[in-house]
């Protein structure tokens, strides 16, 4: 009930704030009316709609002055139709009619003529047609932005004018699409992919643009081979062979248009045709040439330098705690009985343990083709756990925290307590905590890998 109380309070509130800046607003359309400045104060009647719509003498207000903004838009028009200034004429018809549309989004409406919209129209198809001439002259002549900023007018001003829409397209994508055949023929096939693709992104099927930008993608694709991971020790085996699998995972998943993953089976297959084990492929040259063999351009290669497991033992303490019971008494003045809360003294137990998993792994990216590396970084990522709770052989909500000195009766002190006696028991496992530790290694290695193709990498 009180919530709700004060939420018609609250609405109250709002609702005389919105009047109290409606009555501004509407002394200020009144006196800027008395001083003719119609157009100020049609503005500022259409506030004090804004800010309390049932306001009809702001209503009232703006009809007035809106009519008389208006008349001077459509002198205006009727002005520059006479003279024969056919832009002048369409843009003072749209400023008329662009007014006209904002009064009527607060309940006035305001009439143009019939006479001024054939004004108008008549204007309109002399200015566009002089427009499109000079925009197709312009792209006749690859004058490209000056014919791009003329379409973009007549859109503006009649979204369906002739084949306006796709002549647009021809200025807008033409120098971009010209621009990515002089890079293909530098064979700068990465820079001129990504002009192909952003004419693709928008309007596939532009010329032929769908095939350089494959013809582009595939000249310039990072093919990469993902060896095994070498574990450093036997016990780091399965985590070698989870970080692999992230790490192909997250580079396949990504969908980067300009990595692909040479296939895990062929791989592995290759590397038992030439004895290589785990062990083996660690350095510049093999991975190099098993980078060539297996058509990839650059090989990703990882070994894990750490893995850090550290759990402390279980820890318990005896601690002090007061359980309330309650005793039967009489009241000698009233002769009732009453219950009586009192405390006695008692224990309870407290456990504290903690976990902490540390993993270092290095990787590093090497060119097939030098056999150098491209780039190394050692990433480092750990996480802890800790439990801290409590147990009581009887029921712990009876139990209050307290002292030798005595019991403590506040009810954070109290709520502290019973925290303990709700928390978990049981440190998160080993494996559940190096998971998450691992898939972050794999994704700081991809994104180097996307980072290198994206800035620094060349077909």
């Amino acid at each position: 009930m009180k919530n709700y109380l004060l939420f018609c309070c609250l609405c109250i509130l709002s609702l005389l704030a919105g009047c109290s800046g409606a009555k501004k607003y509407l002394k200020q359309g009144i006196a800027f009316e008395q001083s003719r400045m119609y157009l100020e104060a049609a503005n500022s009647y259409m506030e004090a709609i804004r800010r309390n719509p049932r306001k009809t003498e702001a209503q009232m207000g703006l009809k007035r002055v809106g009519e008389r903004v208006l008349d001077d838009y459509l002198s205006e028009v009727f002005q520059a139709h006479a003279n024969g200034q056919h832009r002048e004429t369409v843009y003072a018809f749209l400023k008329a009619q662009a007014f006209q549309q904002q009064v009527a989004q607060h309940s006035v409406q305001l009439r143009i003529p019939p006479t001024h919209r054939q004004y108008f129209e008549e204007s309109k198809g002399i200015y566009l047609a002089q427009r499109y001439q000079e925009g197709t002259k312009k792209l006749l002549e690859e004058q490209f932005d000056e014919a791009n900023n003329i379409f973009e007018e007549i859109l503006s001003i009649d979204p369906n004018y002739k084949d306006v829409k796709k002549l647009k397209q021809t200025s807008t994508y033409e120098p971009i699409y010209r621009e990515g055949n002089r890079l293909m023929n530098e064979e700068k096939y990465k820079q001129a992919f990504y002009k192909f693709d952003q004419i693709y992104r928008n309007l596939p099927d532009y010329k032929d643009v769908r095939q350089l930008r494959e013809y582009c993608r595939r000249k310039a694709m990072l093919t990469v081979s993902v060896l095994p991971v070498i574990p450093g020790n036997y016990n780091n085996r399965p985590y070698a062979e989870s970080l692999r699998g992230r790490i192909i995972n997250r580079l396949v998943n990504n969908k980067h248009p300009l990595i692909e993953v040479v296939d895990r089976d062929n791989i592995d297959k290759f590397l038992n045709e030439q004895q290589l084990g785990m062990t083996g492929v660690v350095n510049e040259g093999t991975a190099a040439e098993a980078g060539k063999l297996l058509g990839a351009k650059a090989v990703l290669a990882a070994r894990i330098i750490n893995v850090s497991i550290e759990q402390t033992p279980l820890q318990a303490v005896n601690k002090i705690a007061y359980e309330a019971y309650k005793v039967k008494v009489t009241d000698t003045t009233t002769n009732k009985t009453v219950y009586e809360v009192r405390y006695r003294k008692t224990n309870y137990t407290e456990y504290q343990q903690s976990k902490t998993v540390e993993v270092s792994v290095q990787y590093y990216l090497i060119s097939s083709e030098t056999g150098k590396i491209i780039f190394s970084n050692i990433a480092r990522q750990s996480s802890s756990d800790h439990i801290h709770y409590a147990t009581y052989r009887g029921d712990y909500k009876n139990l209050y925290p307290g002292s030798d000195v005595g019991v403590n009766t506040s009810s954070s002190a109290r709520k502290e307590l019973y925290n303990l006696f709700t928390a978990k028991r049981q440190l998160n496992s080993t494996q559940g905590m190096l998971d998450p530790l691992l898939e972050r290694i794999a994704e700081q290695c991809v994104n180097n890998v996307i980072h290198y193709v994206e800035t620094e990498y060349e077909n």
